[in-house]
């Protein structure tokens, strides 16, 4: 999976995982996550507990952790807080006790980015 994001003035930035595997509904669509590199960060997997998001089920409205998927405004793999939020609430206002917005914290921290896209491809296919 490579995640590429843009902030508001500009900048551009990207991670990429060497492999990512999401586990069916039985099992609430838990992520798992290959190797990282590159420049934006690995928010995904940040080490620092509660944070850590690595190995976590999938989380809506109606099922998984409600109550920050409600809080947030959006689904998501939570682990009592995020550090990464693509699905986020899309706004140019950012505030570090709002807790909105289309974040990655290992890249630009408090801040609501511009654009992101997360894209995946079959293992194999260059």
């Amino acid at each position: 999976m490579r995640v590429d994001m843009s902030d508001w003035e500009g900048n551009h930035a990207y991670t990429l995982y060497d492999s990512l595997l999401v586990d069916d509904e039985a099992s609430n669509y838990t992520i798992y996550l290959g190797n990282y590199s590159g420049d934006a960060g690995d928010a995904l997997r940040i080490t620092m507990q509660p944070y850590q998001q690595k190995i976590m089920p999938f989380s809506t409205y109606d099922h998984g952790d409600e109550g920050l998927a409600k809080r947030f405004g959006a689904g998501f793999w939570y682990n009592r807080w995020f550090t990464a939020l693509p699905t986020g609430r899309y706004t140019r206002i950012t505030d570090e006790d709002d807790d909105q917005g289309v974040i990655w914290d290992s890249w630009k921290q408090y801040v609501s980015l511009k654009e992101i896209t997360m894209s995946v491809r079959p293992k194999g296919v260059v």
